[in-house]
Parts: structure tokens; sequence; C-alpha cells
């Protein structure tokens, strides 16, 4: 489901409805989806909630799926299904495969695709008038970020 999800997204629709045309203006856009994803990523692991999320409720739910099983309480009752469809999901652990899979799209090879060094740019548009190198000034501070975030402490 998310595969289909994010295979649909187009990021060449992203970049028409903000009127990015230029190859050297999509990169910072390319960096702060990047970096959300990231920083989601940091947050959960930082957050602890994968611990919370396949400890503890795991165990709370296996707990009362067999103190219904030892009670002989119904097995059909509402408490119960909600009990077990939580044990499920707790098995599945859905956040650290939401996390693998936004995380397999995150991509900083664009980054370094003109020389290994920077984005790559547009020649047409660094001489848009009264706008001229404004393309070239985004794609070198842009790098300059990147290869700051790569190599920071």
């Amino acid at each position: 489901l998310l595969c289909v999800l994010f295979d649909s997204i187009n990021f060449n629709i992203l970049y028409q409805m903000l009127n990015v045309t230029c190859q050297g203006a999509q990169a910072p856009i390319e960096l702060f989806i990047d970096s959300l994803a990231l920083g989601i990523a940091v947050l959960f692991i930082k957050s602890n909630c994968g611990v919370l999320w396949s400890v503890s409720l795991r165990e709370m739910n296996r707990f009362l799926f067999i103190k219904y099983w030892l009670e002989g309480k119904k097995l059909l009752s509402g408490e119960f299904g909600l009990s077990w469809l939580a044990y499920i999901v707790t098995i599945s652990n859905p956040f650290v495969t939401m996390l693998r899979f936004i995380l397999s799209y995150v991509s900083l090879t664009a980054f370094f695709e003109h020389e290994h060094v920077t984005h790559k740019f547009s020649i047409a548009c660094l001489d848009i008038q009264g706008f001229q190198n404004q393309e070239l000034w985004l794609v070198d501070s842009t790098s300059v970020l990147v290869w700051s975030l790569l190599f920071s402490t």
C-alpha cells in the first residue's frame, strides 16, 4: 500500500505546482524533502517509541490474551478482539516498517551529479534577466549545506 502511494507521487508534478523548472532551483526542495524524512527518523529513534511499541504493548496484549484464555472467558468479546488485533499489530511493528520505507527514498546522489561536487544546474537558467546566476547561487549554497551536514560531527 505504501509502495503504491509513494510511486504515485511524482516530484515533477510538485515542481510544476511550485513553478520550478530549473534543475538548480530544485535542489533546495529536494534537500527539504530529504531533511524532513531524516528528521522524522531521528525523532522516532531518539524518542524510543519503537521500544515502547515493540516491548510494552506487545507484552501487555499478550498477557491479556493469555488471561482471557486461561480464565475461559469469551474469546469472541469485543475487548478480547481489540486485544488480539493490538497484539498482531505490535508484532508487525508498523512504525519501523514505515520508517524503513520512507528512508529508502532518501537519496543524496542528486547533490553530487555535477563534477561529483554539486547539484546539476541548467545553463539556460543562469542568464534570466534580473536573476543572473541565481540558480548557481542556489546550487552552490545547497551543496555547501549538504557537504556540511555530511561531515558535521
